[in-house]
């Protein structure tokens, strides 16, 4: 390919370099794109592209690269379109979440222009995920066999952040869908910015008879039934794995959830091979699934496909968030309190019974309980030494 052609043989000025191939898994989950029509013109490296097969069955290529005039670093994403050129749907509501919510904790997209067959990204370049940062963590303390587990103060952190995007998400009457470590990431200044807004659905607006205006209604009305074939498996709502097509915020929250669990205890909660063990896992830790815990569980489509096992459920603090005992305030029954309180209230069975990310950014576990969070500083030169 000539040196004066973009990516997709269009002629044009070079303005970005590109550095390195970011890969799965750092940058092509965050499918972010923008109305704006500005060029997007860059000298590709066949050598350095990767192509990955994503969920939805979409090719793209990511890597770092830098603005030939200004020097910024950035990240390209590029993925390629099918014969008619049209815009799939997944990528419109990536483009009308990403229009609609603008916070500090949410990736941004900078540029992005349409070419042939194919469609050119330009993000935030944020170099860590929290996927990777769980990886490289075991893969250091196996070594010298320490925890897995991230300290508190910097969990304390990121899911104080991860709140408050998707709180933004859900002022807004967005619900993201697809909250999980990969797509959780860091940027190099130590903030968190949520990636990944390709299953990203709004939901309806109802309009109230005692006022003119229309309210944001936690659901989707009548005839807008959704695919529950969502989320990534082991953070998945237990409605989505019963086939539920009325999708509410609580969805989010669930997941949220499972990842502050999974923090805590250094592994993941429902690591299920299949939606049936997933549902399995799920009930041996939190007790029996039933109408009296959950109303109107019976009608879910899946329900009766298979017989759940009675279960107790299991105790939170000595059962399933340190079960390893390594808490050396485990004597005390009234340490992690908040903790448990907050984790709790996310993964009721009820989704409208979930706690929402308003009221839990209110949670004393982020003020009250010691240690307090970590600021954006700490954070960083947590990652630049571990990773």
């Amino acid at each position: 390919m000539a040196a004066d052609e973009d990516l997709f043989g269009v002629p044009g000025q070079d303005v970005y370099d590109i550095i390195d191939d970011c890969g799965h898994g750092r940058f092509s989950e965050a499918r972010i794109l923008h109305h704006t029509t500005l060029p997007i013109n860059f000298v590709p490296t066949p050598s350095t592209y990767r192509f990955t097969i994503l969920p939805d069955y979409t090719n793209t290529q990511v890597h770092s690269a830098t603005n030939k005039s200004t020097g910024h670093l950035v990240a390209l994403k590029h993925m390629h379109l099918d014969e008619s050129s049209a815009l799939p749907r997944h990528i419109q509501r990536e483009i009308l979440a990403l229009q609609s919510v603008s916070h500090p904790n949410i990736i941004s997209l900078l540029d992005t222009q349409q070419r042939r067959f194919g469609i050119a990204l330009v993000l935030d370049y944020c170099p860590y995920d929290l996927w990777s940062i769980l990886h490289q963590l075991k893969k250091k303390n196996q070594q010298v066999s320490a925890p897995f587990s991230l300290p508190v103060p910097v969990i304390k952190h990121i899911i104080q952040q991860l709140l408050q995007a998707i709180a933004a998400c859900h002022a807004e009457g967005f619900i993201h869908r697809d909250i999980a470590p990969a797509n959780v990431l860091i940027s190099s200044s130590g903030n968190v910015k949520l990636a990944d807004f390709g299953q990203a659905r709004k939901l309806k607006q109802k309009s109230s008879s005692n006022n003119k205006n229309s309210n944001i209604v936690d659901g989707i009305e009548e005839g807008d039934a959704m695919t529950p074939q969502v989320g990534t498996q082991w953070y998945r709502a237990p409605e989505l794995l019963l086939g539920s097509r009325h999708h509410t915020l609580g969805i989010d929250m669930w997941s949220i959830g499972c990842l502050i669990a999974e923090l805590i205890k250094g592994e993941p909660l429902f690591p299920g091979r299949s939606d049936i063990d997933q549902l399995l896992k799920i009930c041996e830790a939190l007790g029996t699934l039933n109408e009296e815990k959950w109303p109107g569980v019976v009608n879910l489509p899946h329900w009766g496909k298979l017989l759940l096992p009675a279960k107790t459920g299991l105790c939170w603090k000595e059962d399933i968030l340190f079960p390893t005992n390594n808490d050396d305030t485990s004597s005390d029954d009234n340490h992690h309190t908040c903790l448990i309180d907050l984790v709790s209230g996310m993964l009721r069975y009820d989704p409208s019974k979930r706690t929402t990310a308003a009221d839990a950014l209110k949670s004393p576990w982020f003020t009250d309980e010691q240690p307090v969070p970590a600021t954006a500083d700490h954070v960083k030169a947590y990652l630049e030494e571990l990773m």
